[in-house]
């Protein structure tokens, strides 16, 4: 498939690779400037020091006239995630978009319209759906296999690599196998859920 891929930070990044790994054919469309234009132009000298093409565009309208992608992953900032997806909606493109779907809810029912008319498939990454222990706790609360939820604590911390701009930089962990990894992210995630229990009972 073609995929265009607008906003390519380190979450675009990542996508194009993946998409890449899995030999799709791709294009970048980004809006250019911004603070993280010194990470974005070193990912594109990487790819070119690699010897492998990097179409970029920095008109959407076009991009989709040139490049003709079937899909769009839009992985710019939250706020601009609406904008163009209403651009790549109106073009007859199939969306992916990145969490949050935008910042607020202006203009969603236009999209929701524009998707059901032209019936397009949209779909909103969150990787965290599919993770086994989010799946198995919603089986637990579901079938009632820990009680009725009163209420939840969740926390949640990721270590990233060190030294990617644009990240928390982490002091360096104990040697662990995670961490003598060449590349890692780490996330711990601790979930307190309390569940009403019966203190007395009806003889």
């Amino acid at each position: 498939m073609k995929f265009l891929i607008c906003g390519i930070g380190s979450i675009g990044q990542r996508h194009y690779k993946n998409l890449r790994s899995l030999g799709h054919e791709l294009a970048l469309f980004r809006a250019g400037g911004g603070a993280n234009a010194p990470f974005i132009e070193q990912f594109l000298l990487d790819e070119k020091s690699a010897g492998r093409e990097v179409k970029a565009y920095y008109n959407f309208l076009e991009a989709v006239e040139e490049f003709r992608p079937q899909a769009v992953f839009i992985t710019n900032p939250n706020s601009r995630h609406l904008e163009t997806a209403l651009l790549a909606a109106r073009s007859g493109l199939h969306l992916f978009i990145e969490k949050p779907l935008s910042h607020n809810r202006k203009g969603l029912k236009t999209l929701k319209t524009l998707a059901d008319n032209k019936k397009l498939k949209i779909m909103v990454g969150y990787n965290l759906r599919w993770h086994p222990l989010l799946i198995k706790m919603k089986s637990m609360v579901v079938n009632g296999d820990i009680g009725q939820p009163l209420s939840a604590i969740l926390r949640w911390a990721k270590i990233s690599k060190i030294g990617i701009p644009g990240r928390i930089t982490v002091r360096p962990m104990p040697r662990t196998k995670m961490a003598e990894a060449e590349r890692f992210y780490a996330s711990v995630m601790i979930l307190i859920i309390c569940t009403g229990f019966s203190v007395c009972r009806k003889k």
